[in-house]
């Protein structure tokens, strides 16, 4: 009796050291990335390239936890995100803003170069313009012979104080506007987890 007594706890605390043991271990990063992409896809009105925000994001990192991987650097990537609040986001959810904003998803530095001319001087009414104006969004393409980094020429000298310059608006902002721009970013916070996690051993 005294035998099967110590085979069984000694089962049962393989099997714990076992359940422990998977508990601890990572998801495959195509697990998490599966995840992140089945979120936005299940978002009403959601299209592949549309300009993301914080309040769409924030969910992902709670599935990603259920998933087996808690997001150590979650707030630095999130304030990565543009807020929901902020003036490129309002206006690319309107039904004027969403079909420009699709037209021009696919250019290089694209959202980045709209986010800083939304924080210059009069930088809101340009952007209104690109919404109003029909072919608009041929002067944010690549092929375009305007050079869209011009525009930071155009701010009087006394509003350029803080303003983003014509070298900015040929520079990626590091944010991160997009859903592949954020699992870009989430694999290398994944990448870091894991050697860590090698260090710790």
């Amino acid at each position: 009796m005294k035998l099967r007594t110590i085979l069984l706890a000694t089962v049962q605390l393989a099997a714990s050291f076992s359940l422990t043991f998977a508990a601890d271990e990572l998801p495959s990063f195509a697990k998490a990335e599966g995840i992140v992409r089945r979120h936005f896809q299940s978002l009403t009105g959601y299209q592949s390239g549309d300009l993301i925000s914080r309040s769409q994001v924030e969910p992902v990192f709670d599935a990603l936890e259920r998933l087996g991987w808690k997001v150590g650097d979650r707030a630095e990537i999130l304030n990565s995100v543009l807020p929901d609040g902020s003036y490129l986001v309002q206006q690319f959810r309107s039904d004027k803003g969403q079909p420009f904003m699709r037209k021009v998803s696919g250019e290089r530095l694209a959202y980045d170069r709209l986010d800083q001319i939304s924080r210059m001087p009069g930088g809101k009414l340009m952007i209104q313009d690109f919404l109003r104006f029909r072919n608009s969004e041929l002067s944010l393409s690549s092929k375009s012979p305007l050079d869209i980094s011009r525009i930071a020429r155009l701010q009087p000298k006394e509003n350029r104080s803080g303003a983003p310059s014509e070298a900015d608006l040929d520079k990626p902002t590091g944010r991160l506007y997009t859903v592949d721009a954020l699992v870009a970013r989430l694999e290398q916070s994944y990448e870091a987890e894991i050697a860590r996690r090698k260090q710790a051993k």
